[in-house]
């Protein structure tokens, strides 16, 4: 199982720590600003996983996020 396919799997997160990624890499480009962050799941796994909606939906230490949606690069969440 990829990391992708294993971060779709779980659905929701609790964050532990982020950094909001303002000049991305040029894969990236067209998507900052972006979120990468490491969150908890509800079974206790940890992973790191990107972010997208930072602007209008800020991440926070504590917060929530949920899958949103798969792109080419893998899976998205969004601050819940």
């Amino acid at each position: 199982m990829t990391a992708e396919s294993s971060a779709a799997t779980d659905l929701t997160g609790t964050v532990i720590t982020y950094t909001v990624i303002y000049v991305p890499t040029p894969e990236f480009a067209g998507e900052a600003p972006y979120g990468l962050a490491v969150i908890e799941t509800p079974a206790g796994e940890r992973q790191m996983v990107r972010v997208g909606g930072v602007t209008e939906h800020p991440l926070s230490i504590g917060g929530g996020v949920v899958y949103d949606h798969e792109d080419t690069h893998g899976a998205v969440y969004r601050a819940a």
